[in-house]
């Protein structure tokens, strides 16, 4: 395959992408759960973690410091997994990013579905080692647009660190505009409510922030780096359960609640949330597994449902009910001891080879919360489609500095040149 058959022109990925919602992604998540099942059975998984059908590997020591137990970094077997973390791996994605909010009032059993304006955002990708940094924007591409669903202005930051045991993933996420996407369920009430423009709320400004990480259990022969972080290439065909947890936060306000003018008629006045805030902590196993085939391509799977402690709160001005003259009061809700469920998924497939690669990641994070909340609650989902291609660079600097100075060849760690970096 030619490395140009990634390479797609942003406007064709970016309608390409729009036509891809965030229920489609949950779709998906349950035919990933099956999926899993499927190559856990298969016998290729098993024969992937018996040693003696991979024969025997050269050994390569690390030259570590005298506190051996610390290593951050463990050589895979070189049959299975080429390592190109000496190399500065630089790449340029394409990504159409989605989020929906759906206010429930558990009351009229109604729903608001708020979402922001899905605009293509453009960044840069960097990887050396251990170390990955991103960082992407809104294009602007949607400005004709706007006037249909609004403006929205996203900025997306990420940090990974990791190693062939270990991944560590920071994000922090920022929605300013939204618009409600399912205003055609509710009555109407004139004649202007047949235009297609949709409503919007340009006060509403929603935060999605967290961490995760996993422990790779097969690690000697399987590379949660390659399809993900690209510094790395999966040789053979492989698959791994994956151990760990993750801690997330979503902020959501507004400048006025967000039930309002006519859709009160509809919902209660414990769902007129203006702000709302949910904190995270849980557990998230999982499985993943990489098919490689000939001439370096590649495509990945993961599936990591997961279990959290969840803290909630909210405030909803007025009225309570929808009682006429009864008068406006604020209604809290907080809560310390609920469950909260998160489903996360994961397909790339792509090219991948020394120097040059390509591909496309989707993924998807659904988060719900304990019905016995509250009269109202928020769900959220959050979705993405990412084209890339990038190439890697040796750069001796960064080697130098990452070696602490010394002019070999081979990559040393440990924690003197890490304390450096």
């Amino acid at each position: 395959m030619k490395p140009g058959f990634f390479i797609v022109p942003p406007p064709v990925i970016y309608f390409i992408t729009l036509e891809i919602s965030i229920p489609t992604a949950l779709a998906m998540q349950k035919c990933l759960t099956f999926i899993c099942i499927f190559l856990f059975f298969h016998p290729s998984f098993a024969q992937d973690n018996k040693k003696k059908d991979v024969g025997p590997s050269p050994k390569t020591p690390l030259i570590l410091t005298k506190k051996q137990k610390r290593k951050i970094k463990v050589k895979p077997d070189s049959l299975w997994v080429r390592d190109y973390d000496d190399l500065l791996s630089l790449d340029i994605p394409f990504a159409s990013t989605s989020l929906t909010v759906d206010l429930t009032d558990k009351i009229t059993n109604k729903v608001m579905n708020y979402r922001p304006h899905s605009d293509m955002t453009v960044g840069l990708e960097a990887g050396f080692q251990v170390f990955g940094f991103g960082y992407a924007v809104s294009s602007g591409l949607s400005t004709l647009s706007n006037k249909t669903y609004g403006k929205t202005d996203y900025n997306d930051y990420s940090f990974s660190f990791t190693t062939h045991r270990l991944v560590l993933d920071v994000f922090f996420e920022d929605f300013k505009g939204f618009y409600l996407y399912n205003y055609t369920s509710f009555p109407k009430t004139s004649p202007a409510d047949t235009s297609k423009i949709f409503p919007q709320r340009s006060d509403m400004h929603a935060v999605s922030a967290g961490l995760s990480f996993y422990y790779i259990q097969n690690f000697k022969h399987f590379s949660y780096k390659a399809p993900f972080s690209n510094s790395e290439e999966q040789l053979k065909s492989a698959g791994t359960f994956m151990w760990g947890g993750y801690i997330s936060t979503f902020n959501l306000n507004a400048d006025s609640g967000l039930v309002y003018g006519k859709y009160k008629r509809s919902l209660t006045g414990y769902s007129n949330i203006n702000m709302s805030n949910t904190i995270n902590i849980g557990v998230s196993p999982g499985y993943m597994y990489t098919f490689v085939f000939k001439h370096h391509f590649y495509a990945s799977i993961a599936l990591n449902p997961g279990l959290s402690w969840m803290y909630y709160q909210s405030l909803a001005h007025g009225p309570k009910d929808t009682i006429p003259g009864s008068k406006d009061s604020t209604y809290k809700v907080m809560s310390t001891a609920n469950l909260g469920f998160k489903i996360t998924s994961r397909i790339s497939f792509g090219y991948n080879s020394p120097r040059l690669y390509a591909g496309c990641t989707f993924s998807g994070d659904a988060f719900y919360q304990d019905e016995s909340i509250s009269k109202s609650k928020v769900d959220y989902a959050i979705g993405s489609v990412r084209v890339f291609i990038g190439y890697r660079f040796n750069v001796p600097l960064l080697n130098k500095i990452w070696k602490g100075g010394d002019s070999g060849d081979r990559i040393e760690i440990n924690s003197a040149s890490s304390a450096r970096l």
